[in-house]
């Protein structure tokens, strides 16, 4: 468990890499990390409305999902240690 979770956070920690992906990581964190009690307390607490919190988390989730398959697939991520934005090797 400790490995799957050491994993994850590698995975938030480079997508934490962009400046651009801030509120994806924001969104991720409240939710996974750090979660509130509820979404809607999430979206309260990053001040946004619950629709864009949700579009965050979701894409947030996709580029983690990406990075995880790039890391199965390929064995580590991109040369710039980032999240790739198609899950394709550059």
């Amino acid at each position: 468990m400790a490995a799957l979770d050491s994993l994850l956070r590698d995975a938030v920690d480079a997508l934490a890499d962009d400046p651009r992906d801030d509120k994806l990581v924001r969104a991720v964190d409240r939710t996974y990390l750090r979660p509130a009690t509820t979404q809607e307390a999430a979206a309260h607490v990053l001040g946004v409305p619950f629709s864009t919190y949700r579009r965050h988390l979701t894409q947030g989730v996709a580029q983690i999902v990406s990075w995880l398959w790039d890391r199965e697939v390929y064995g580590s991520t991109d040369t710039r240690g980032g999240v790739r934005d198609r899950g394709h090797p550059e």
